[in-house]
Protein backbone atom coordinates (compact mmCIF):
# COMPACT_ATOMS: atom_id res chain seq x y z
CA UNK A 1 0.00 0.00 0.00
CA UNK A 2 3.14 2.26 0.89
CA UNK A 3 4.45 1.17 -2.28
CA UNK A 4 1.07 2.68 -4.21
CA UNK A 5 0.91 5.64 -2.51
CA UNK A 6 4.21 6.68 -3.42
CA UNK A 7 3.92 5.68 -6.72
CA UNK A 8 0.63 7.87 -7.42
CA UNK A 9 2.75 11.13 -5.61
CA UNK A 10 5.40 10.72 -8.30
CA UNK A 11 3.06 10.18 -10.96
CA UNK A 12 1.35 13.63 -9.58
CA UNK A 13 4.37 15.34 -9.52
CA UNK A 14 5.55 13.90 -13.28
CA UNK A 15 2.11 15.43 -14.67
CA UNK A 16 2.30 18.78 -12.77
CA UNK A 17 5.83 19.35 -13.80
CA UNK A 18 4.68 18.59 -17.53
CA UNK A 19 1.40 20.96 -17.55
CA UNK A 20 4.19 23.68 -15.87
CA UNK A 21 6.82 22.97 -18.93
CA UNK A 22 3.99 23.22 -21.57
CA UNK A 23 2.56 26.46 -20.53
CA UNK A 24 6.15 27.99 -20.01
CA UNK A 25 7.82 27.73 -23.80
CA UNK A 26 11.75 28.11 -23.33
CA UNK A 27 12.94 31.49 -25.04
CA UNK A 28 14.42 29.48 -28.20
CA UNK A 29 10.71 28.58 -28.75
CA UNK A 30 9.05 31.99 -28.48
CA UNK A 31 7.80 32.98 -32.35
CA UNK A 32 8.01 36.64 -33.16
CA UNK A 33 5.01 38.53 -33.95
CA UNK A 34 4.09 38.50 -37.31
CA UNK A 35 3.18 41.82 -38.69
CA UNK A 36 0.10 44.08 -38.06
CA UNK A 37 -2.60 43.10 -40.49
CA UNK A 38 -5.40 45.60 -38.83
CA UNK A 39 -5.35 48.78 -40.58
CA UNK A 40 -7.55 50.61 -38.20
CA UNK A 41 -4.91 50.74 -36.00
CA UNK A 42 -1.77 50.41 -37.45
CA UNK A 43 1.88 49.67 -35.30
CA UNK A 44 4.31 52.81 -35.49
CA UNK A 45 7.38 52.31 -37.29
CA UNK A 46 10.38 52.82 -35.07
CA UNK A 47 13.61 53.94 -36.29
CA UNK A 48 16.05 51.41 -36.00
CA UNK A 49 19.40 52.21 -33.96
CA UNK A 50 22.20 51.65 -36.34
CA UNK A 51 24.67 48.70 -34.88
CA UNK A 52 28.30 49.78 -34.78
CA UNK A 53 31.06 47.15 -35.83
CA UNK A 54 34.87 47.13 -37.14
CA UNK A 55 35.98 46.48 -40.61
CA UNK A 56 39.78 46.19 -41.39
CA UNK A 57 42.25 46.82 -44.34
CA UNK A 58 45.42 45.24 -45.11
CA UNK A 59 47.48 45.73 -47.89
CA UNK A 60 50.57 44.88 -49.18
CA UNK A 61 51.32 48.19 -51.12
CA UNK A 62 54.66 48.66 -52.67
CA UNK A 63 54.99 51.74 -50.86
CA UNK A 64 54.79 50.70 -47.55
CA UNK A 65 51.97 48.25 -45.90
CA UNK A 66 48.76 49.72 -44.98
CA UNK A 67 46.34 48.48 -41.87
CA UNK A 68 43.47 50.08 -41.40
CA UNK A 69 40.51 49.90 -39.43
CA UNK A 70 37.30 52.02 -39.08
CA UNK A 71 33.52 51.90 -37.86
CA UNK A 72 30.98 50.30 -39.95
CA UNK A 73 27.62 50.30 -39.46
CA UNK A 74 24.08 49.10 -40.58
CA UNK A 75 23.16 52.36 -41.39
CA UNK A 76 24.76 53.55 -45.14
CA UNK A 77 23.96 57.24 -44.67
CA UNK A 78 26.41 56.85 -41.65
CA UNK A 79 29.13 54.68 -43.75
CA UNK A 80 29.28 57.00 -46.79
CA UNK A 81 31.03 59.81 -44.97
CA UNK A 82 33.37 56.83 -43.03
CA UNK A 83 34.03 55.38 -45.98
CA UNK A 84 34.64 58.54 -48.34
CA UNK A 85 37.30 59.55 -45.26
CA UNK A 86 39.29 56.28 -44.98
CA UNK A 87 39.55 56.40 -49.05
CA UNK A 88 41.09 59.77 -48.85
CA UNK A 89 43.34 59.00 -46.09
CA UNK A 90 44.72 55.80 -47.87
CA UNK A 91 44.77 57.83 -51.17
CA UNK A 92 47.08 60.85 -49.77
CA UNK A 93 49.16 58.36 -48.22
CA UNK A 94 50.06 56.22 -51.65
CA UNK A 95 50.61 59.71 -53.07
CA UNK A 96 52.54 61.03 -50.26
CA UNK A 97 54.85 57.90 -50.08
CA UNK A 98 58.58 58.08 -50.97
CA UNK A 99 59.56 56.26 -53.65
CA UNK A 100 60.90 52.43 -52.00
CA UNK A 101 64.15 51.50 -52.93
CA UNK A 102 64.82 49.80 -56.32
CA UNK A 103 67.30 46.75 -54.86
CA UNK A 104 65.38 45.78 -51.64
CA UNK A 105 61.98 46.56 -52.74
CA UNK A 106 62.11 48.04 -48.78
CA UNK A 107 60.71 51.95 -47.51
CA UNK A 108 59.93 53.66 -44.11
CA UNK A 109 56.42 54.20 -45.46
CA UNK A 110 53.35 52.86 -43.52
CA UNK A 111 49.89 53.55 -42.46
CA UNK A 112 48.33 52.35 -39.51
CA UNK A 113 44.61 53.97 -38.64
CA UNK A 114 42.70 52.53 -35.59
CA UNK A 115 39.59 54.00 -34.07
CA UNK A 116 37.42 54.31 -30.60
CA UNK A 117 34.16 55.33 -29.61
CA UNK A 118 33.54 58.41 -27.69
CA UNK A 119 29.48 58.70 -26.49
CA UNK A 120 27.55 61.99 -25.26
CA UNK A 121 24.53 59.47 -24.88
CA UNK A 122 22.69 56.27 -26.16
CA UNK A 123 22.56 57.57 -29.64
CA UNK A 124 25.32 60.14 -30.61
CA UNK A 125 28.49 59.24 -30.88
CA UNK A 126 32.14 60.44 -31.88
CA UNK A 127 34.34 58.09 -33.87
CA UNK A 128 38.00 59.05 -33.15
CA UNK A 129 40.91 58.32 -35.70
CA UNK A 130 44.46 57.79 -34.37
CA UNK A 131 46.52 57.70 -37.76
CA UNK A 132 50.13 56.23 -37.82
CA UNK A 133 51.42 58.10 -40.99
CA UNK A 134 55.61 57.88 -42.19
CA UNK A 135 55.72 58.71 -45.63
CA UNK A 136 59.79 58.50 -45.13
CA UNK A 137 60.27 62.43 -43.27
CA UNK A 138 62.40 63.43 -40.96
CA UNK A 139 60.29 61.10 -38.40
CA UNK A 140 56.39 59.63 -38.89
CA UNK A 141 53.34 61.77 -37.72
CA UNK A 142 50.50 60.77 -35.99
CA UNK A 143 47.36 62.68 -36.61
CA UNK A 144 43.73 62.79 -35.15
CA UNK A 145 40.48 62.82 -36.65
CA UNK A 146 36.86 62.72 -35.68
CA UNK A 147 33.34 62.35 -36.61
CA UNK A 148 30.17 62.47 -34.71
CA UNK A 149 26.98 60.99 -35.66
CA UNK A 150 23.62 60.14 -34.20
CA UNK A 151 23.03 56.37 -34.83
CA UNK A 152 19.58 56.45 -34.54
CA UNK A 153 18.53 58.65 -37.76
CA UNK A 154 22.18 58.95 -39.42
CA UNK A 155 22.78 62.66 -39.11
CA UNK A 156 26.23 63.57 -38.83
CA UNK A 157 26.90 66.84 -37.08
CA UNK A 158 29.76 69.14 -38.18
CA UNK A 159 32.12 70.99 -35.80
CA UNK A 160 29.34 73.85 -36.40
CA UNK A 161 26.90 71.51 -35.24
CA UNK A 162 28.54 71.16 -32.08
CA UNK A 163 30.10 74.07 -31.03
CA UNK A 164 27.37 76.44 -32.76
CA UNK A 165 27.31 80.41 -32.99
CA UNK A 166 30.93 82.27 -34.04
CA UNK A 167 30.69 84.08 -30.55
CA UNK A 168 30.81 80.20 -29.10
CA UNK A 169 34.00 79.60 -31.04
CA UNK A 170 35.28 82.56 -29.87
CA UNK A 171 35.28 81.90 -25.99
CA UNK A 172 35.48 78.30 -26.58
CA UNK A 173 39.61 79.61 -28.39
CA UNK A 174 39.81 82.00 -25.46
CA UNK A 175 39.62 78.99 -23.06
CA UNK A 176 41.92 76.45 -25.11
CA UNK A 177 44.58 79.02 -25.48
CA UNK A 178 44.61 79.55 -21.68
CA UNK A 179 45.13 75.69 -21.45
CA UNK A 180 47.26 75.04 -23.73
CA UNK A 181 49.60 78.02 -22.42
CA UNK A 182 50.06 75.70 -19.64
CA UNK A 183 50.24 72.19 -21.17
CA UNK A 184 52.76 73.22 -23.96
CA UNK A 185 55.12 74.92 -21.37
CA UNK A 186 54.80 71.90 -18.75
CA UNK A 187 55.28 69.50 -21.82
CA UNK A 188 58.28 71.57 -23.61
CA UNK A 189 60.18 71.89 -19.47
CA UNK A 190 59.70 68.36 -19.25
CA UNK A 191 61.00 67.42 -22.58
CA UNK A 192 64.27 69.64 -21.93
CA UNK A 193 64.30 69.04 -18.19
CA UNK A 194 64.16 73.42 -17.82
CA UNK A 195 61.66 75.59 -15.66
CA UNK A 196 61.36 78.18 -18.92
CA UNK A 197 58.56 80.46 -19.73
CA UNK A 198 57.04 80.61 -23.61
CA UNK A 199 59.22 82.35 -25.70
CA UNK A 200 57.58 84.91 -28.06
CA UNK A 201 57.25 82.43 -31.44
CA UNK A 202 55.40 79.91 -29.56
CA UNK A 203 53.16 81.47 -27.73
CA UNK A 204 52.28 82.98 -31.05
CA UNK A 205 52.12 79.30 -32.73
CA UNK A 206 49.57 78.49 -30.00
CA UNK A 207 47.24 81.72 -30.65
CA UNK A 208 47.56 81.35 -34.34
CA UNK A 209 46.89 77.45 -33.96
CA UNK A 210 44.12 77.70 -31.83
CA UNK A 211 42.30 81.12 -33.32
CA UNK A 212 38.67 81.41 -33.49
CA UNK A 213 38.83 79.59 -36.96
CA UNK A 214 36.24 76.82 -37.66
CA UNK A 215 39.31 75.45 -40.06
CA UNK A 216 40.89 74.57 -36.02
CA UNK A 217 38.80 72.93 -34.71
CA UNK A 218 37.85 70.31 -36.48
CA UNK A 219 38.87 67.02 -34.17
CA UNK A 220 36.36 67.41 -31.54
CA UNK A 221 34.56 65.18 -29.55
CA UNK A 222 31.86 65.77 -26.96
CA UNK A 223 31.07 63.72 -23.80
CA UNK A 224 28.37 64.48 -21.18
CA UNK A 225 30.61 66.51 -19.03
CA UNK A 226 33.08 67.47 -21.20
CA UNK A 227 34.31 68.96 -24.67
CA UNK A 228 37.54 67.42 -25.98
CA UNK A 229 39.53 69.13 -28.81
CA UNK A 230 42.22 67.93 -30.21
CA UNK A 231 45.55 69.65 -31.84
CA UNK A 232 48.00 67.46 -34.33
CA UNK A 233 51.42 68.13 -34.33
CA UNK A 234 52.97 71.83 -35.31
CA UNK A 235 49.35 72.66 -35.07
CA UNK A 236 50.60 75.07 -32.06
CA UNK A 237 53.54 73.91 -30.86
CA UNK A 238 56.90 72.37 -32.54
CA UNK A 239 56.83 68.32 -32.47
CA UNK A 240 58.65 68.42 -29.38
CA UNK A 241 55.82 69.22 -27.86
CA UNK A 242 53.51 65.89 -29.42
CA UNK A 243 49.86 65.87 -30.09
CA UNK A 244 47.77 68.59 -27.94
CA UNK A 245 44.38 68.25 -26.86
CA UNK A 246 42.32 70.58 -24.55
CA UNK A 247 39.20 69.14 -22.12
CA UNK A 248 36.75 71.91 -21.12
CA UNK A 249 34.20 71.21 -18.43
CA UNK A 250 30.74 71.25 -19.62
CA UNK A 251 29.75 73.59 -17.28
CA UNK A 252 32.33 76.13 -18.88
CA UNK A 253 30.58 75.46 -22.42
CA UNK A 254 27.06 74.60 -22.11
CA UNK A 255 25.81 77.89 -21.71
CA UNK A 256 27.19 78.93 -25.57
CA UNK A 257 26.56 74.88 -26.80
CA UNK A 258 23.29 74.68 -29.41
CA UNK A 259 20.90 71.78 -28.73
CA UNK A 260 21.08 68.84 -28.40
CA UNK A 261 24.98 69.16 -26.67
CA UNK A 262 23.76 73.01 -24.90
CA UNK A 263 21.09 75.50 -24.32
CA UNK A 264 22.12 78.23 -26.42
CA UNK A 265 19.16 79.48 -27.32
CA UNK A 266 18.65 78.88 -31.13
CA UNK A 267 17.71 81.73 -33.88
CA UNK A 268 14.16 81.98 -34.99
CA UNK A 269 15.20 84.28 -37.96
CA UNK A 270 14.68 81.86 -40.94
CA UNK A 271 17.18 81.88 -43.74
CA UNK A 272 16.28 83.90 -46.91
CA UNK A 273 15.04 81.62 -49.52
CA UNK A 274 17.16 80.81 -52.64
CA UNK A 275 15.20 80.20 -56.13
CA UNK A 276 16.09 77.69 -57.60
CA UNK A 277 17.41 78.94 -61.33
CA UNK A 278 15.17 78.07 -63.97
CA UNK A 279 16.65 75.66 -66.53
CA UNK A 280 14.12 77.00 -69.21
CA UNK A 281 16.19 80.22 -68.73
CA UNK A 282 19.72 79.92 -68.17
CA UNK A 283 22.23 82.38 -67.12
CA UNK A 284 24.92 83.54 -70.47
CA UNK A 285 28.47 83.27 -69.18
CA UNK A 286 29.09 86.74 -67.44
CA UNK A 287 31.91 88.57 -69.79
CA UNK A 288 34.88 89.38 -67.10
CA UNK A 289 33.37 88.15 -63.77
CA UNK A 290 32.53 84.23 -62.73
CA UNK A 291 31.43 81.77 -65.59
CA UNK A 292 28.19 81.15 -65.14
CA UNK A 293 26.20 77.31 -64.44
CA UNK A 294 23.27 75.98 -65.47
CA UNK A 295 22.93 72.75 -63.38
CA UNK A 296 24.87 70.90 -60.88
CA UNK A 297 26.49 69.16 -63.77
CA UNK A 298 28.73 72.43 -64.51
CA UNK A 299 30.38 72.34 -61.16
CA UNK A 300 33.67 70.74 -59.44
CA UNK A 301 35.51 71.42 -56.85
CA UNK A 302 38.10 74.16 -57.39
CA UNK A 303 41.39 71.52 -58.69
CA UNK A 304 44.05 74.51 -57.70
CA UNK A 305 42.88 73.58 -53.72
CA UNK A 306 44.32 70.43 -51.62
CA UNK A 307 40.68 70.70 -49.58
CA UNK A 308 38.74 73.05 -51.68
CA UNK A 309 36.24 75.40 -50.35
CA UNK A 310 35.01 76.64 -53.66
CA UNK A 311 33.32 75.16 -56.65
CA UNK A 312 33.63 76.38 -60.15
CA UNK A 313 32.44 75.97 -63.56
CA UNK A 314 34.17 72.87 -65.42
CA UNK A 315 35.25 75.66 -68.04
CA UNK A 316 37.06 77.26 -65.60
CA UNK A 317 38.97 74.37 -64.19
CA UNK A 318 40.31 73.32 -67.26
CA UNK A 319 43.64 73.57 -67.55
CA UNK A 320 43.98 73.80 -63.81
CA UNK A 321 46.06 71.08 -61.63
CA UNK A 322 46.10 70.09 -57.83
CA UNK A 323 49.27 71.32 -55.63
CA UNK A 324 52.12 68.56 -55.40
CA UNK A 325 51.85 68.32 -52.06
CA UNK A 326 49.41 68.65 -49.21
CA UNK A 327 48.87 68.06 -45.38
CA UNK A 328 47.01 64.88 -44.40
CA UNK A 329 43.84 66.28 -42.90
CA UNK A 330 39.87 65.45 -43.76
CA UNK A 331 38.28 68.81 -43.65
CA UNK A 332 34.12 68.19 -43.40
CA UNK A 333 33.64 71.43 -45.16
CA UNK A 334 35.95 70.65 -48.02
CA UNK A 335 34.20 69.64 -51.43
CA UNK A 336 36.55 66.64 -52.18
CA UNK A 337 33.94 65.62 -55.30
CA UNK A 338 31.56 66.98 -58.02
CA UNK A 339 28.86 65.92 -55.62
CA UNK A 340 29.95 68.37 -53.44
CA UNK A 341 28.74 71.20 -55.47
CA UNK A 342 26.17 72.87 -56.29
CA UNK A 343 24.70 75.35 -59.25
CA UNK A 344 23.20 77.90 -57.24
CA UNK A 345 21.78 81.33 -59.03
CA UNK A 346 23.98 80.30 -62.09
CA UNK A 347 27.26 80.27 -59.50
CA UNK A 348 29.12 77.49 -58.48
CA UNK A 349 28.84 76.95 -54.55
CA UNK A 350 30.20 74.80 -52.03
CA UNK A 351 27.28 71.94 -50.56
CA UNK A 352 29.49 71.23 -47.08
CA UNK A 353 28.98 75.27 -46.45
CA UNK A 354 25.58 75.87 -45.97
CA UNK A 355 25.58 79.75 -45.02
CA UNK A 356 27.45 80.03 -48.94
CA UNK A 357 24.23 79.12 -50.25
CA UNK A 358 22.52 81.86 -48.58
CA UNK A 359 25.10 84.31 -49.69
CA UNK A 360 24.88 86.86 -52.61
CA UNK A 361 27.75 86.50 -55.05
CA UNK A 362 29.02 90.12 -55.57
CA UNK A 363 30.81 89.10 -58.69
CA UNK A 364 27.16 88.93 -60.05
CA UNK A 365 25.47 91.74 -62.05
CA UNK A 366 21.95 93.04 -59.67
Amino acid sequence: MKIKIGLLALASLILIAGCTNAATPSPTQITPPGPNTDTTNPQPVEQTKAIVETKEIKETDPNGPITVKYPYTTNEKINKPIKAFIDQVISDFKKDAMPVDPETGAGPNALDVAYSTISFNDDIVTFKYDLYINTGGAHPNSYIFTQTFDLSNGTQYTNKDILGSQDSLTKISSDAIAMLKKNIEKSLNEATETTQPLDEATLNWITNGAAPDWANYQAIAILPNELIIYFNPYQVAPYAAGPQEVHLKMNQVKSTLPAPFGTAAESTTPPPAVPPISPLNPLPPLEGKKIACNTDADCVPDPTQCHPHTCMTTTEAEGKTKPEMCTMMFDTQAAYSAADCTCNLGICKNKNIPESLTEPDTTLPQ
